[in-house]
């Protein structure tokens, strides 16, 4: 990370911002439970066009793209999981169509958005910005995910109910720390944890 990169570790999410002092308002995760489920979102106060990404850590059977492959189309999910599915899809707008991710939204003009597939060292994914409608050269809010087997990292710059207002060029920043990111498989994991142990 840059001398002017931070992050912010509250479990069980994270965010990162540049900033060269401390932000007076840092984003955060907001949540709510409702009847069935539960939702999420991150919200910030304060300067709107700070740059900051928050992000979560998910299981892929609690998005619809993973609950309809073939091996599980014919489980029924419970209200509770539904409403999950729900909410993960809305954070993670898009899906894997012959082999490309495809945003969810094909009625969508291309010029209101930028969309950039990612693929790291051991998943895929993509990143997708929203375009203010009146300043073009902003961004109102920035969505992704990360997927790597079973495990789905969904991550957002955005002030849930109200729009941002960040730089574009936050896009290719944004675009280029994610693919920096590997996931750890079991055995790195177990095998950094036994040195961790080894008494020294």
């Amino acid at each position: 990370m840059k001398n002017n990169q931070n992050f912010l570790f509250n479990a069980p999410d994270i965010v990162f911002y540049e900033s060269k002092t401390a932000l007076k308002n840092l984003p955060y995760l907001w949540q709510a439970e409702r009847s069935a489920g539960y939702d999420w979102a991150f919200q910030k106060s304060g300067n709107l066009n700070d740059r900051w990404f928050g992000l979560m850590c998910e299981g892929a059977e609690n998005l619809s793209w993973d609950a309809a492959s073939a091996s599980k189309q014919h489980e029924e999910p419970t209200p509770e999981q539904q409403q999950v599915r729900n909410s993960n899809d809305l954070k993670c707008p898009a899906k894997i169509r012959d082999g490309k991710w495809v945003l969810n939204d094909q009625g969508m003009k291309p010029e209101n958005y930028l969309f950039k597939e990612l693929k790291g060292a051991n998943w895929n994914g993509f990143v997708v910005g929203y375009k203010d409608k009146k300043f073009r050269s902003t961004l109102q809010s920035l969505r992704f995910c990360l997927v790597h087997d079973n495990d789905v990292v969904i991550g957002a710059s955005e002030s849930y109910p109200k729009p941002l207002s960040i730089p574009i060029s936050f896009f290719d920043s944004v675009q280029n720390l994610l693919l920096t990111i590997e996931f750890l498989g079991d055995k790195k994991i177990d095998k950094a944890l036994s040195q961790k142990r080894q008494p020294r």
